[in-house]
């Protein structure tokens, strides 16, 4: 079976009972419903909405070390106790956290009336995956409990698929969400705030009361303003918790004794279900920790690289560090692209990859266009009359590979000459008009509908066929589409656009991924819009925020400082970029990232001097930046503060630190406190300006070491190893 053939099988309305289930969600759209998405201005929309008690904590630009062992399995106990209500839950579906109203009648747990008529357990690499197949004679549905424990990581997930296996139609499915009962005494919910808006991924931190906490995204991009993953933290450790739904969602929270209640679900559902159809609710995933925030942020880290990000190539690998320059493809030729890269190589600059952004492609016809006007996805054959494959064999010949951007979710032309340009293409496919009033305006492609995602499969894998194969599929998506969803929903069916939507959008890149098994895929709307774990799972956040596009200030590098702290906390890659033609290395070095993108500015001797230094510097930390992760000051984007961060790998005893000291703050010292150390062992330390060449041991390292800045702005990066 072929990669449409089993779309057609799992997606299509007429045989939906096999539809997508691995990911999804439906529904919570009880409690707090705050209203509708709102519309955003053209360059970044600030449509999600977040409210509560929210008190931003900043602190001194030291913090205290936590002395823990990162990097190592639990034992055998500690898994035991860990899953623990995940396996009494699957012995006893009663206790399911899973709340919902069907025919009016409301039903918690799948306790009184439900049989399980079906269990499947089959063992995997990273631990067991469950199927739970559930009934009720009093519903008119069938209900199937996915769930996966990670005992090695002290986590587990569930998700839940409603099915309608007969000939009639169910009743209505309300109000359908999680509601877990988390054990945690004087809890407090930690994260940070999602992409654009006023807050730019800003940390949180809110002492859980008896008054419910609103985290709601209502705009169709679940990583604008607010961001679908938690640190509830306790009194002796925590939970790590992340919602999997790229669409609209909410997670409430509040402390109800000596426990937490969380409420979470996909925003509004309140639908029947057909024959044939299935409504699923979001993935849940929850990681247990003991300890504080780095034992937090480092269980965190270690499943989600391990179990969660996509793998390509015969390896298995996933995606490694790259050094890569970028550029607009409006106006841009193959013979131009391939003279910037043999200028990169000329002067000694080894690209991992070539970045072609938005406008290779046609409008009308063979009528050139410029972005934002996108809907063709055909190639400028005028402009690329070689199909881009002579750029990737060139690259491809370095080890190197192509990324390139696509936006196949929406039509910027005009709609009846894009139809009668495209009759293969029916009307029938496109919503409605998104970001309506405002340059970025378009129609949006039903990818609910397995006719329309297989058309845009069909010319996406025409451009990377033709072109050879790219290294990375770079998809953005520039709208807020949950109006339109709405708007389609039929009377007595609100939400069921949205999951028909999300379920095509994830198994579309479900497809790309199995075509192209050596492929990554990055996602970007509108910067960092789409970044939950469902998409995750699938893509690398590269383009975390449209905050940086164009030239920025140096201001604005200390905005990216502070995002970047905290980015690494829950994202283990993404993309930094130098950006001006007044670039110094201290700014290259706020910039070292999973994907370090070097911008051609003046082509000057100076600008290829500052590009071998940054390559030289990034090649020496590149290895590590999958490792342990310690911030070692607060964020700050003031630049009146310092900043810095570690990475270090316990199984090579080596690694490296970063330290910042902004414009604006006082030349002076700053004493940073390393962590994940041996204390009783020796350690080199050398950093990149041949200033540091010492040894100290574990244990001095640990309690605090002193740096000297000579004036501001200055930087360090330094190597730690073992001896």
């Amino acid at each position: 079976m072929n990669s449409r053939q089993r779309y057609l099988s799992r997606i299509c309305p007429s045989v939906l009972l096999a539809v997508c289930m691995l990911i999804g969600a439906v529904a919570c759209a009880g409690q707090g419903s705050t209203g509708d998405a709102t519309s955003g201005n053209a360059t970044q929309s600030a449509t999600a909405t977040a409210t509560g008690e929210i008190a931003t904590t900043s602190g001194s630009t030291e913090t205290e070390p936590e002395q823990i062992t990162t990097g190592e399995e639990t034992s055998g106990a500690e898994q035991e106790e860990t899953m623990k209500p995940l396996e009494s839950m699957l012995n006893s579906p009663a206790e399911f956290p899973i709340s919902f109203t069907y025919g009016g009648v409301r039903y918690q747990g799948f306790g009184d009336g439900f049989s399980v008529t079906e269990r499947k357990d089959s063992k995997e690499a990273d631990g067991t995956r469950t199927f739970l197949t559930l009934e009720n004679p009093e519903i008119n549905a069938v209900f199937v409990l996915e769930a996966k424990a990670y005992p090695r990581y002290g986590a587990y997930e569930y998700r839940v698929t409603v099915e309608n296996r007969s000939d009639t139609d169910t009743k209505v499915i309300d109000n359908l969400c999680y509601r877990v009962t988390i054990p945690a005494k004087n809890a407090v919910l930690k994260g940070i705030d999602g992409d654009a808006g006023s807050s730019w991924y800003e940390p949180y931190e809110t002492k859980l009361t008896s008054r419910w906490i609103r985290k709601e995204s209502t705009s169709g991009r679940p990583s604008h303003n607010v961001f679908p993953y938690f640190n509830l933290q306790h009194d002796d450790g925590g939970t790590m918790i992340a919602i999997g739904w790229p669409g609209t969602w909410k997670a409430h929270f509040r402390a109800e004794g000596d426990a937490v209640t969380m409420l979470a679900g996909q925003y509004k559902f309140s639908s029947y279900l057909k024959p044939g159809e299935s409504a699923r609710t979001p993935l849940l995933a929850f990681v247990e920790y003991e300890g504080g925030e780095d034992a937090a942020t480092n269980a965190w880290r270690h499943w989600f690289i391990d179990c969660n990000m996509a793998r390509a190539g015969e390896k298995q690998e996933v995606i490694p560090t790259m050094i890569v320059s970028s550029s607009m493809s409006s106006g841009v030729t193959t013979p131009v692209v391939k003279l910037k890269m043999a200028e990169f190589y000329r002067h000694g600059i080894n690209l991992d990859a070539f970045w072609l952004d938005a406008g290779w492609y046609t409008g009308i016809g063979t009528e050139p266009v410029a972005w934002p006007l996108t809907g063709s996805l055909r190639m400028d054959a005028n402009r690329f009359p070689d199909r881009m494959a002579d750029i990737t064999k060139i690259l491809r010949s370095r080890n190197a590979g192509l990324i390139l951007w696509f936006e196949p979710e929406v039509v910027r032309l005009d709609s009846q000459a894009f139809l009668a340009d495209n009759p293969d293409f029916s009307a029938d496919w496109l919503l409605g008009r998104v970001m309506k009033g405002i340059w970025l305006e378009g129609d949006i492609i039903d990818f609910g509908n397995p006719a329309s995602v297989n058309w845009v499969f069909d010319r996406v894998c025409k451009v990377i066929d033709d072109a050879g194969g790219i290294r990375v599929y770079r998809q953005d998506f520039n709208c807020d589409p949950a109006a339109a969803w709405k708007a389609h929903d039929d009377k007595g069916r609100t939400g069921m656009t949205e999951n028909r939507y999300v379920c095509g959008y994830l198994q579309y890149w479900d497809m790309l991924l199995e075509r192209y098994p050596d492929m990554y895929i990055d996602s970007c709307a509108s910067g960092g819009g789409r970044n939950d774990l469902e998409t995750m799972r699938r893509s690398v956040p590269l383009h975390y925020s449209d905050l940086f596009d164009g030239t920025i200030t140096e201001e604005s590098y200390g905005m990216k400082l502070g995002m970047t702290q905290e980015l690494f906390k829950w994202f283990p890659y993404f993309k930094n970029q130098s950006t001006g033609p007044d670039n110094s290395i201290h700014q290259f070095r706020i910039n070292y990232a999973g994907l370090f993108s070097l911008t051609y500015t003046n082509g000057s001797a100076e600008m290829w001097g500052l590009f071998k230094q940054a390559q030289d510097e990034y090649n020496l930390i590149r290895s590590y930046l999958y490792s342990d992760y310690y911030p070692l000051t607060d964020s700050s984007k003031k630049l009146s503060d310092d900043s810095g961060w570690e990475f270090f790998d316990p199984s090579r005893g080596e690694g490296f630190f970063q330290v910042f000291r902004m414009k604006e703050a006082a030349p002076a010292t700053l004493t940073v406190r390393l962590r994940g150390l041996d204390p009783e062992k020796n350690y080199h330390l050398t950093d990149t300006d041949g200033r540091i060449d010492e040894v100290r041991t574990g244990a001095e390292l640990m309690a605090g070491y002193e740096i000297r800045f000579d004036g501001a702005p200055d930087s360090y990066v330094v190597l730690v190893k073992a001896l």
